[in-house]
């Protein structure tokens, strides 16, 4: 009888050795071979984690290389068709001329925050506070400007370059010498910073959050907007004219149901990165992010990473368009 059963107990492990060898992967809807797309790593590729998949798709962690291509209007040979750039920035350039390009819609939609360093929630900021900035001049320094111009009034603004250095001072509390009170980041990297200086034995260099940024905006718009339009999907004129039924299959089929998932059942989500890039470590290389980051952000539709809601895009029932962007940018800037 012990025999019969360790003989069973055996012919389950096999089964089940050979069931999970088999096991199906997830859904993953390849996009037209046709689409070449170029995008910035970090947020934005969340929302377009099948195109991210694709071997036709460059995601680049130089920044400059974007609007080189985005302002050359050629699609054949090596160049993209499809490209993920600022949303601001090129709608400016489609404005001058420069660029010739349909706007499809937002991905991300703003994930700042302004971030206290051993501060609580309840407390003001005052003409002392020292505050840390990126990107001089920027539209994200314009809208923490519209959003509370004494500071800036009363000269408290310090910079650095870019939201890896913001992260850096917020982890220290310090900026050139200077005791630090309030640091302007971005997510995910205000999360990885959180997730060291609140969980240590030093409670002085806790992490809280002042503002919500986006919504900062809406109280101060009363309600007009809830959002800054950030990273952009924009596809070339002379594919989009001439490949309109691609373009909208690809809207509807694989990026409205990407931004849908990214945002509302993040664990699909990463199940399907997880099950078609080889390495865990390699997550980082492509997307920018590992998958631990990504369901913390996301779960429970919390949206850290700022994803634009799927109506938004061209093919939604709530399309952004362009004029919605000078709208905004008129506003923030007061002209």
């Amino acid at each position: 009888m012990k025999k019969s059963l360790k003989f069973l107990s055996l012919m389950s492990l096999g089964v089940l050795t050979l069931c999970s060898c088999n096991e199906k992967k997830p859904d993953f809807n390849p996009i037209n071979e046709n689409i070449k797309l170029l995008t910035p790593i970090g947020a934005p590729t969340l929302g377009i984690y099948e195109s991210v998949l694709s071997p036709n798709t460059t995601v680049t962690s130089n920044p400059k290389e974007i609007p080189v291509e985005l302002q050359n209007a050629a699609i054949d040979g090596d160049h993209k068709n499809m490209i993920v750039f600022d949303s601001i920035t090129t709608s400016k350039l489609i404005k001058a001329g420069k660029v010739q390009a349909e706007f499809l819609g937002l991905l991300t939609k703003g994930n700042f925050y302004l971030a206290g360093y051993n501060k609580k929630e309840s407390d003001e900021i005052t003409k002392d506070s020292y505050i840390v900035s990126f990107n001089e001049g920027s539209i994200t320094d314009q809208v923490l400007k519209y959003i509370n111009p004494s500071i800036y009034e009363n000269k408290q603004i310090h910079y650095v370059a870019a939201v890896n250095q913001a992260a850096a001072v917020l982890k220290s509390g310090m900026h050139e010498g200077h005791r630090v009170d309030y640091v302007f980041i971005a997510e995910p990297a205000l999360t990885t910073v959180m997730k060291v200086n609140n969980n240590d034995l030093d409670i002085a260099n806790d992490i809280s959050i002042k503002y919500v940024i986006n919504d900062e905006i809406e109280k101060k718009s009363g309600g007009k907007y809830n959002y800054i339009p950030q990273a952009g999907l924009f596809c070339k004129k002379a594919f989009y004219d001439t490949n309109k039924e691609i373009v909208d299959s690809y809207l509807k089929d694989s990026v409205y149901k990407n931004l849908d998932n990214a945002i509302n059942n993040i664990d699909e989500t990463t199940k399907v990165i997880e099950a078609y890039v080889e390495k865990k470590e390699d997550v980082s290389k492509k997307f920018g992010f590992d998958i631990e980051t990504a369901k913390d952000l996301q779960k429970s539709g919390n949206n850290r990473f700022g994803l634009a809601d799927k109506e938004n895009l061209k093919c939604g029932s709530k399309p952004t368009t362009l004029q919605d962007i000078y709208k905004f940018v008129a506003l923030i800037s007061g002209k």
